[in-house]
């Protein structure tokens, strides 16, 4: 297997004339030792003779085509090399540095590994989505490590903590959304409508929260971590549920991200989608018409920096609807057309789990009674109590409700700028809107 020659001679002497295992002086081109060997246990390499000590050093074997070459002008790579055996695992692989020939190098050939940054063949690495930065190469190796998979809908390979397990089965958080987390109950949560929540936090451990099997994480640039804390920025989007089981999803992802030491401050917002796919456009009107009326009240429920905040603007604009409709408004419209559901924007970020799930049991019930009461033509004018009044007995708050809104206006602002009247035309469209501050 290594290169060397009779002594006195320029090229290999034809084997046929040469007497098998008969010794024959050698002499090495690059150290000058000089040895007796049988012709037939070396090779030939670019008419150079070369001891084993020499060869070994000065040349190799390319990984792919196992051609001999000369190691300075081969490139290195760093390889997963899979042990031989009954048993094998790639956890057990050694990372070992192998040479190749020019011609098997090529970028098409070999791809580098976005974990270890080693090589693999292109046609046996595994194209795997990451969180927040798309579709990278991983070797095979890495693929086993990780826990990596393949989403068994649509056939992409994602990590483990984008995966989610349903009836042992793997999909990714796109295909998971279409399977909801089956509902049990609906003695806390009555409404049969689906929900999913996106929540913006901070979380300053290395290791992320497991929260897997209740949607998946990603990134966001419009949070900014505190100076003091630090910690990641990242937004986790739910499955959809609905009755007592949406309840305690929201319990184990805040309890998650507590253990994870996650925290949220001014810069994070909590989002709540509530599915449209069975709401009728006039219905959906009609949710769009009470939004209006009564979002001061919502706003004023909520931290003042949320009411400033670009992300979640009113769908007010100098006492009327806006023309144009974003998905940067308190309540998205838009998302209709992409999810079926309609987003409400305006909560600021909280990792409290009581928080979250008195926030969603008022939205609920709010779409509820907006979907059966129909919008009323009327010149009537209300005062700011009057609205406030107004507001309780449309939800048809308890006693418990009532006092839940009352401590939360009184807590984030003691006046609240209020609506004083509202004037409809007969398309039941508002013309003209006048406020006044209301102490509470």
């Amino acid at each position: 297997m290594y290169p060397a020659y009779p002594e006195n001679s320029q090229t290999m002497p034809d084997p046929s004339q040469l007497t098998p295992n008969k010794p024959i002086p050698w002499q090495c081109s690059q150290c000058g030792v000089q040895w007796v060997k049988a012709p037939f246990t070396h090779q030939s390499v670019a008419g150079a003779k070369f001891c084993r000590k020499c060869a070994k050093l000065y040349f190799s074997n390319c990984l792919t085509c196992n051609t001999l070459l000369y190691k300075s002008n081969s490139q290195l790579l760093a390889v997963w090399v899979l042990p031989t055996g009954p048993d094998m695992d790639w956890h057990l692989a050694t990372r070992e540095t192998r040479h190749l020939c020019s011609n098997c190098c090529s970028d098409e050939q070999w791809i580098t590994c976005r974990q270890c940054k080693g090589h693999e063949l292109t046609n046996e690495s595994r194209l795997v989505n990451y969180a927040g930065i798309g579709q990278r190469h991983c070797c095979r190796r890495c693929y086993a490590v990780e826990g990596c998979d393949r989403c068994i809908n649509c056939d992409h390979h994602f990590t483990a903590n984008n995966l989610v397990t349903i009836d042992s089965s793997k999909f990714c958080a796109v295909c998971s959304q279409r399977f909801p987390i089956p509902d049990t109950t609906f003695m806390q949560n009555k409404s049969k409508l689906f929900v999913g929540f996106e929540l913006e936090f901070l979380h300053c451990l290395s290791d992320l929260p497991f929260v897997g099997p209740f949607g998946h994480l990603k990134s966001d640039g419009s949070i900014k971590a505190t100076a003091a804390k630090g910690g990641y920025p990242r937004e986790f989007a739910s499955r959809i549920a609905r009755g007592d089981t949406l309840l305690s999803q929201v319990t184990s992802v805040c309890d998650a991200l507590k253990a994870s030491q996650s925290y949220s401050n001014r810069s994070c917002g909590f989002h709540v989608h509530i599915d449209m796919r069975t709401v009728t456009a006039s219905q959906r009107k009609q949710i769009e018409y009470w939004w209006f009326l009564y979002e001061p009240i919502f706003f004023a429920m909520v931290r003042q920096q949320r009411r400033k905040n670009t992300y979640c603007t009113s769908v007010k604009l100098e006492g009327r609807f806006r023309p144009e409709h974003t998905r940067y408004q308190a309540l998205n419209t838009s998302a209709y057309s992409k999810h079926k559901s309609y987003e409400f924007r305006l909560h600021h970020g909280t990792v409290n789990s009581t928080l979250i799930r008195k926030w969603i049991l008022l939205l609920l019930r709010f779409v509820t009674k907006a979907i059966a009461a129909p919008v009323l033509i009327t010149d009537e004018r209300l005062t700011g109590r009057q609205l406030l009044i107004s507001f309780y007995r449309f939800l048809d708050l308890p006693l418990k409700g009532r006092k839940y809104v009352i401590r939360r206006i009184r807590r984030f602002e003691r006046y609240v700028r209020i609506t004083e009247y509202i004037q409809l035309s007969k398309e039941g469209t508002p013309q003209r809107v006048q406020h006044q501050r209301l102490r509470v």
